[in-house]
């Protein structure tokens, strides 16, 4: 019971972490556009924004790692062939 608990916050927090990776990546892509609207400012606010989103990437990243062990694998139990051929048990 604990064990799916713990996967269902690693799962949920793969989710929010990746749309956050997701809308502060995309907000760091435009300094030129924001330029025109606060002028200079506008290189540093984005170099904040892509600093906020390699946070974001390396809990999605961590999060991935700790899905593959076994305490957190519940999802594909009995669901799924397995990754690269190899049977979960």
């Amino acid at each position: 019971m604990a064990s799916e608990i713990i996967a269902w916050v690693n799962i949920v927090s793969l989710i929010v972490s990746s749309l956050l990776y997701l809308f502060f990546y995309v907000k760091s892509a435009a300094p030129a556009a924001l330029e025109k609207k606060i002028g200079q400012m506008s290189y540093e606010k984005c170099k904040r924004f892509r600093v906020i989103a390699s946070i974001f990437m390396t809990i999605c990243l961590i999060n991935y790692i700790l899905y593959f062990f076994p305490p957190f694998r519940f999802f594909f139990r009995n669901h799924s062939p397995g990754i690269g051929g190899f049977q979960y048990s």
